[in-house]
């Protein structure tokens, strides 16, 4: 199960860098990295704002480091839009909205929902609740 968490960057037309920043690209889909964001070892972190740096690891993943969280991997950059669709490579997205917060990142959440995890024994969810598998066990289902 893919699950997609979406963040807009809110940033000015204009680029206050003096100097003209090459466009790389990095992963299995060829994301463009270009301003606002630059590629940690292939762009001067002048090429883009502190926050959006992003790395590219063996060409297959990008990925994003926001304070106080694991890294995320990066889907796609909309830049006219102004949003980064990101997942978990875990494919355990859930887990990380436990201590999740954007608090010290430049990073807004498009939409906000408040969520709750019940722990339930598993009997119960079976039959009448859709469990969140990689937060489950054999006795008890969240």
């Amino acid at each position: 199960m893919d699950i997609l968490i979406f963040f807009s960057f809110l940033f000015p037309i204009l680029s206050a860098a003096a100097e003209p920043c090459s466009i790389t690209k990095c992963g299995k889909n060829e994301v463009p990295i270009r301003f606002p964001f630059h590629q940690l070892g292939k762009q001067s972190e002048n090429c883009g704002y502190a926050g959006f740096n992003l790395g590219c690891k063996s060409q297959n993943t990008i990925h994003l480091k926001l304070p106080n969280a694991r890294e995320f991997y990066v889907c796609d950059i909309n830049y006219l839009d102004q949003q980064i669709d990101l997942y978990d490579l875990d494919d355990c997205l859930p887990r990380r909205f436990l201590s999740f917060s954007l608090h010290d990142s430049p990073f807004v959440a498009v939409f906000h929902q408040n969520y709750t995890f019940l722990s339930c024994p598993t009997q119960v969810t079976m039959s009448q609740l859709t469990a969140i598998g990689c937060l489950s066990n054999s006795t008890h289902s969240v």
